[in-house]
């Protein structure tokens, strides 16, 4: 009944344009689509739910995570297409406060496409994969070190045979405060050798180059300043597990923050077995502090059902897995190893902060049917203060997710 309403309420919305009823395709699962039969226009109204529930085994540092149930995404999306020009719209409410994800217009160029708005730079092959692709119940801690996230600028995305290329330049205000200004860009180049029905060959790389700001402006509710440099901070026992969070980096001294970025990346997959591995690295200097954040991570995954995870070579990343049997699903097992590192202090001087963070991950996937996934991932974590020669956390998390795509 919903999706019959919401349908009637894009086709008077195409009719406004004075395309009839008589004249459009609509389409479902996911979300509801609607296409003119010329393809001049296009509406589309769609979203995902990904709840999470969360059980820790902690140390005795500390006073331990708190077992959970959090919804992780709660977005709703809405699109649509006139005369050669697209737009999307995606908004989260999961948490207490609507939050604008993605909000651009775009149109094609040739084999690229050209976007300007809210957008998502993308640095790595795991930034690359929408969340509800991601193998593991979190994306790689190498991801949330160098990637930027949501931020307004430009994109210029697309391919040209066996290669593809993505290059970005964003605004790094924050939507939600202001500890962060500055300006960034991002260059990612790949290549794929090898792509077919069952297989696939990926290399790849990307580099960043930003400056975060300083503001000499106090924020009238907060009382400090607008802008106040770079602080890293990663949650190496997953989303829930907050008593995990330990800080990396973390630079404030009144002045203009210089950093780059570089990332290298290979996947591949054959039938059922297919693997993953980043490495990246990012150096942050004001002229009286400097800092290092660098790791990787590499994974294998197995289809314990006759099923592959499918690769779109023009685009460079992996996409929906789609069952070969629609009545029982695909099944997925995989393994991952990470590590990551992160160092600072005065230039030319003795390091003030050492911290390793070591995590290993283990994960089953049912994918019920395309929109539709179970996941069951158990991760071990330990963070390591090197300077102090203490272990600062070790936690053992199962995470059980439900993921729908509507």
């Amino acid at each position: 009944m919903k999706a019959h309403v919401i349908a009637s309420l894009l086709l008077g919305g195409l009719s406004v344009t004075g395309i009839s009823k008589a004249a459009v395709e609509v389409r479902t699962n996911p979300g509801i689509r609607i296409n003119s039969d010329d393809g001049a226009y296009s509406a589309y109204v769609g979203g995902r739910i990904l709840m999470d529930g969360a059980l820790y085994d902690n140390d005795d540092i500390g006073p331990g995570n708190v077992p959970g149930v959090q919804a992780r995404q709660m977005r709703m999306e809405l699109g649509g297409s006139a005369l050669g020009w697209s737009f999307t719209t995606e908004m989260e409410f999961a948490d207490n406060v609507p939050e604008l994800m993605l909000g651009f217009v775009s149109t094609q160029i040739g084999q690229a496409e050209f976007r300007i708005g809210h957008i998502l730079p993308y640095m790595t092959l795991d930034a690359r994969n929408s969340s509800l692709q991601v193998t593991f119940a979190e994306r790689a801690l190498l991801t949330s070190m160098l990637w930027p996230i949501y931020r307004w600028g430009m994109a210029y995305t697309g391919y040209t045979g066996r290669t593809f290329y993505h290059v970005s330049a964003y605004n790094l205000d924050n939507d939600d405060s202001k500890t962060t200004d500055g300006w960034g860009g991002i260059t990612r180049l790949g290549y794929d050798p090898i792509y077919t029905d069952y297989s696939s060959l990926h290399f790849g790389g990307g580099f960043a180059r930003e400056q975060y700001g300083y503001s000499n402006t106090i924020d009238e509710e907060t009382g400090e300043h607008e802008a106040q440099g770079v602080r890293l901070r990663l949650l190496p026992a997953g989303r829930i597990g907050t008593d995990s969070r330990v800080t990396m980096l973390e630079i404030n001294n009144g002045r203009r923050i210089d950093d780059n970025k570089l990332a290298l990346e290979a996947s591949g997959s054959y039938k059922r077995w297919s693997f993953q591995t980043e490495w990246g690295r990012g150096l942050y200097d004001d002229g009286i502090e400097e800092g290092e954040m660098s790791g990787y991570y590499g994974y294998v995954s197995y289809f314990l059902t006759n099923d592959t995870r499918p690769y779109d070579h023009k685009l460079g990343r992996y996409v929906r897995v789609r069952p070969s049997n629609s009545r029982t699903g695909a099944f997925e097992v995989a393994a991952r190893y990470q590590r990551v590192h992160g160092e600072q202090g005065p230039s030319g001087g003795a390091l003030t902060r050492d911290v390793d963070i070591d995590v290993v991950s283990g994960v089953v996937n049912w994918y019920r049917n395309p929109f539709v996934r179970f996941v069951l991932d158990i991760t071990y974590a330990r963070t390591e203060d090197a300077l102090a020669n203490q272990r600062l956390d070790a936690t053992t998390a199962a995470t059980f997710r439900v993921q729908l795509d509507y």
